[in-house]
């Protein structure tokens, strides 16, 4: 009986791992990509990445990109962008980082614009810029630009009913402290 179930075992584990070989990057009868794929530096020589190395992972339906994708550095192992993708386009949230791992940028994007809220970071984590579209990309909302310290280095304040763009300018040499202002229209 132990025989049996161990028998049965490495059976199971044998035909699972082998099931899990087939799963990775699939052409259909079409030749269409299917399923999950791992492309190397190998499979892309123009963008500079050793061989061995991943330069972007995701998933593919009908030869089109699908759902969460990374792409890394050149090293292959440090994440540059993970993005969603709709029918091969960019679609969805996505975050960028810097080489360190730490977060350079992260937002929403659809038909190819930017929409809601979208921020920047500076290499050591502090925020440099927070911005708000509107669903067509158009900056509609207050826009805050920080120095690497925190404090503010401008402010931008759309007022869409009226048409103007007022701009708060801070002194860079003491925190939030409003230098000057301008208004214009938008």
């Amino acid at each position: 009986m132990k025989n049996n179930f161990l028998l049965f075992a490495c059976l199971l584990f044998q035909s699972i791992a082998w099931s899990q070989s087939d799963t990775l990057n699939n052409i259909d009868k079409n030749g269409k990509r299917q399923g999950y794929w791992i492309i190397y530096g190998k499979d892309q020589p123009k963008v500079g990445i050793p061989d061995d190395q991943i330069y972007k992972e995701g998933f593919y339906i009908d030869d089109r990109k699908e759902g969460l994708w990374k792409i890394y550095y050149k090293d292959g192992i440090h994440v540059r962008l993970k993005g969603n993708y709709k029918d091969n386009k960019p679609a969805g949230e996505y975050k960028k980082y810097w080489q360190t791992g730490t977060l350079k940028e992260e937002g929403t994007y659809h038909n190819k614009v930017y929409i809601n809220s979208r921020k920047k970071y500076y290499l050591n984590g502090v925020i440099n810029s927070h911005e708000y579209y509107d669903s067509v990309g158009k900056i509609r909302d207050t826009a805050y630009f920080y120095l690497e310290n925190g404090c503010y280095q401008r402010i931008k304040i759309y007022q869409k009913s009226i048409n103007q763009l007022q701009t708060k300018f801070y002194y860079p040499d003491s925190c939030n402290v409003l230098r000057k202002e301008t208004t214009s229209p938008f």
